[in-house]
Parts: C-alpha cells; sequence; structure tokens
C-alpha cells in the first residue's frame, strides 16, 4: 500500500511538472501582460481622440496628433542653413530639428526666403543653358596647345586629353535639364545624381550610386521641400515615387485640424492610408517669447528605429547642473514627478535656473566687443530664469496609434542669439502654456479611424467631430 502511494504521488509530481512545462513561460507572460497593457492605452487614447475638447482654444495638429495652443504659434522657417532640412526658427535658435515621412526628408521656409529659392531654381544652372565663361575657355585652349604640342612630353599630352574628355563630359551634362514635372501647380522639382554609366554593369560599385530629387511646392508665403533619395540606375522610378508622394500633399491653414487621415505637417497635410512611417522632432514657439521653444518628439517605432528615445531625453534632462552650474547661477527647481501624456502614465523631469547677471567673463568680452549703450545694457543685465522641461513615452512597437511621444520645453538667453529682444519670461508664465499643449495632446480622430483604432471594435473610432455630440 504504501509502495503504491509512492507511485502515485511521483506520478502527480511528474504530471505536475509536465503541465509546468507546457504553460507560459516568464518572458510570455510578461508579453502577454505588456500588450494587455498597450490595449488599455490605446482604448483609452482612443475614446479621448473620439471625444471633442472642451476648451475653446484653438488647435493645432503634427503628425498624428492634435494639442491646444494659446495664440498662433511660429514652426521652424528660417532657411539660412547649409542644410535646410535641418530646421531652426532663427540663426541661433535652433533645435534637432527634422521631418522625415516615407524616407521623405521635408522642409518649409517662407517669403520672401521663398520666392528667391524659387528664382534660383529656373536659373540656366537648372535649365542646362549653360553660362559662358572666359576662364573655362582659356583652359580648354591651353590644353588643345598641350596635346598639339610636338614637343609636350606624353605625360603632359595625355593629361591634355584626359582634360578634354572630363570637360567634353562635363559640358554634356551641364547642359541637361534637371528639372522635371511634379503633377502639382506652383511647384518645380530637380534632380542630382551620380553617374552609373561610368561603371560596367556587373560593378559592385553601382549600387552605392545615388540620385536625390527635390520638389518645391509654394503656397504663398509658405514653400514646402520634399527630398528622396534613390538608386542612381533607377531615374524613371524615383521620379514616379516622388509624383506618388506628392498628391498626398495640399496646404493647411492654420489651426485647421483635417478630419482624414493623414500626417499633418506646418501650413500642410499629407493624405495616407494610417500607414506611412514618420519621425518628426519639430519646435514651436510663440511670437511674445522668442526663446522658449516648446519640442515635439514623435515617431512610428520599429526594431530598426534609430536613437535613445524618451528614457534617454528623460534622463538627460535630470542631470542637468548634477556636475554644478557656473558661478552666477542659482539652482531654483529640481522637478522629478510622475506626468501623463496622451493616455500613457510617465515620467516629468526638468529644471529651473536663474542667471544673475553677466558673469566675469561675459563683462570681460562686452567691455572688449561693444559699444556704450550695448556695454551698458549687459553690465546692468537683470537677474533672469533658464529652464527645461521633459515629458515623454516610449511608443508601441510597430503602431501608428502609439507613437513615441515626446514635449520638452526649454529657453534661449538674449547672449545666446543677439535676434532676441529679450532674456526669456519666467518659468511661472511658461509653464500653464507647456500644460496647456500636454495635457490636450492626443490622437487626432479620423474618418475613417486608423486600422487599429478600427480593430478595437465597435464603439471606437465613432467620429463626433463636427456633430456637435
Amino acid at each position: 500500500m504504501q509502495q503504491r502511494e509512492i507511485i502515485q504521488t511521483g506520478m502527480a509530481v511528474l504530471a505536475m511538472a509536465l503541465l509546468v512545462g507546457c504553460g507560459p513561460s516568464r518572458a510570455e507572460r510578461e508579453e502577454t501582460e505588456r500588450a494587455q497593457e498597450w490595449l488599455q492605452v490605446l482604448q483609452q487614447a482612443a475614446h479621448v481622440a473620439y471625444t471633442p475638447p472642451s476648451s475653446a482654444q484653438p488647435q493645432e495638429c503634427l503628425g498624428r496628433h492634435v494639442f491646444s495652443v494659446t495664440g498662433p504659434p511660429q514652426w521652424p522657417a528660417d532657411s539660412r542653413n547649409s542644410y535646410v532640412f535641418s530646421l531652426r526658427h532663427s540663426y541661433n535658435v535652433k533645435e534637432v530639428n527634422k521631418m522625415v515621412i516615407d524616407d521623405t526628408r521635408i522642409a518649409v521656409i517662407s517669403d520672401p526666403e521663398a520666392v528667391r529659392y524659387l528664382s534660383h531654381l529656373n536659373s540656366r544652372d537648372y535649365r542646362g543653358d549653360r553660362a559662358p565663361s572666359e576662364w573655362r575657355d582659356a583652359r580648354v585652349a591651353e590644353w588643345k596647345a598641350d596635346l598639339e604640342n610636338p614637343k609636350a612630353s606624353p605625360a603632359d599630352r595625355q593629361f591634355a586629353e584626359n582634360r578634354l574628355l572630363n570637360h567634353a563630359l562635363n559640358e554634356a551634362r551641364a547642359r541637361i535639364d534637371r528639372r522635371f514635372d511634379t503633377g502639382l501647380p506652383d511647384s518645380i522639382a530637380i534632380w542630382n545624381s551620380d553617374y552609373p554609366e561610368l561603371y560596367s554593369e556587373d560593378d559592385p560599385r553601382r549600387d552605392n550610386l545615388t540620385q536625390t530629387l527635390t520638389a518645391y511646392v509654394y503656397r504663398k508665403p509658405w514653400l514646402h521641400i520634399f527630398e528622396q533619395t534613390g538608386r542612381a540606375d533607377q531615374p524613371e522610378a524615383n521620379r514616379a515615387r516622388m509624383r506618388a508622394f506628392l498628391k498626398r500633399f495640399r496646404a493647411r491653414a492654420e489651426f485647421e485640424i483635417p478630419t482624414e487621415p493623414g500626417l499633418c505637417i506646418p501650413y500642410a497635410f499629407l493624405a495616407d492610408d494610417g500607414t506611412l512611417p514618420f519621425r518628426i522632432k519639430l519646435s514651436m514657439r510663440y511670437p511674445d517669447a522668442l526663446g522658449v521653444t516648446y519640442t515635439f518628439d514623435m515617431g512610428y517605432l520599429t526594431p530598426d528605429t534609430e536613437g535613445g528615445g524618451p528614457l534617454f531625453d528623460s534622463l538627460g534632462v535630470a542631470a542637468i547642473g548634477i556636475t554644478g552650474l557656473p558661478a552666477n547661477t542659482t539652482l531654483l527647481q529640481r522637478i522629478a514627478r510622475k506626468a501623463v501624456i496622451d493616455s500613457r502614465e510617465t515620467f516629468e523631469t526638468g529644471v529651473v535656473v536663474r542667471n544673475n547677471g553677466a558673469d566675469e567673463m561675459e563683462k570681460y568680452n562686452a567691455h572688449q566687443s561693444y559699444d556704450d549703450e550695448q556695454l551698458e545694457r549687459i553690465l546692468n543685465r537683470p537677474p533672469y530664469e533658464v529652464y527645461t522641461l521633459y515629458v515623454g513615452s516610449d511608443g508601441k512597437m510597430n503602431s501608428q496609434a502609439l507613437p513615441w511621444l515626446g514635449l520638452k520645453m526649454r529657453t534661449f538667453a538674449r547672449n545666446q542669439a543677439d535676434e532676441l529682444p529679450s532674456d526669456p519670461p519666467p518659468f511661472a508664465q511658461s509653464e500653464p502654456r507647456f500644460r496647456t499643449i500636454l495635457e490636450s495632446l492626443r490622437l487626432r480622430a479620423t474618418v475613417p479611424a486608423l486600422p487599429e483604432v478600427t480593430a478595437l471594435g465597435k464603439g471606437y473610432g465613432v467620429s463626433t467631430v463636427g456633430t456637435g455630440k
């Protein structure tokens, strides 16, 4: 009997072991729990998106999100940059701004720079009308003379022959009209390319040759610029891709919130079916406080997404001043608290510092560089506050409705940017504007809804936009 009980007990233990072994692993359980958490976040985000805001404040949109503003914002539209797709507000007030949608780099500039751009693109440099050059003609004559000179060395004649061949090739390329039709009115596009014909069909270097296409679409007073890169040996496919992308474009008035699926960019909209990948990091500011910027960081998260993401940004802000602050400053506040951004629980980090006036180096530089009026302004500069505040959250992998999302407020002082008329306002004055954006930031309701929202089932993605409900 005792032996039978031992056998039964052993069999029971074995059965339990088998059952445990066949059950989900810890990693699988955690993945299931995380998926359930994301589902709840999506449900909440969708509910908020399709509930009309109670505030009467004007609305703006960026990417797939919408938010409240306290007045007309300024987006970075200054073209004084060697790389126009690194967007900035002015020569010195700049962030790491960029917009990339479906591998298309995007910029926007305003008049009068926009008109100057268009004028340049219609110049003879792009339409294949080679300008005469006395210097170039003289060089060609010199090479021809060397080639025909019987006393020239073989090396000199070979050099002259190579130069003449390169000149003929460059002349032929310069006479190519590099403009092409975009399919849109008031627009122009150009291409620049490597030359695959210099390599044989089986040369592996051909795979690394590229063609860059840049389209300029003018809707007064804004010029939107779109740039794509493709293989140099596929020019027709590259142009077709650019034209297909531009079909998504339309101008968007200030405070206009589209109801169709797509992505908002400053003063324009790009329609899609809710699947275009995007990465947008863009700052805005208000005209009455040009030294305070509010930067949105959002993007479609995939396993190949580069960058540290919200965690690194949050840690970076939290670390400000940890190793010390300049002697002429005083730490007023360090912020670390729970927060919510678009239905996601996260953390808020920040720091507020008072600058107590010009330090010794600034005073020395002022004495050396400025006239009496500017010198007095610098030496008698009153104390002012500088601050940074950040809230961000990771996104759900391969989710359009739940991209990574961050919002940062930071300041630029007058000594950092001479074009600023004043130092930043106090933190207490700027924080409510930050809160207005943060607390209203939500997924933009569309008709039809994003596929993820529609998949939630009945009751989700039901539009109340414009119905008054």
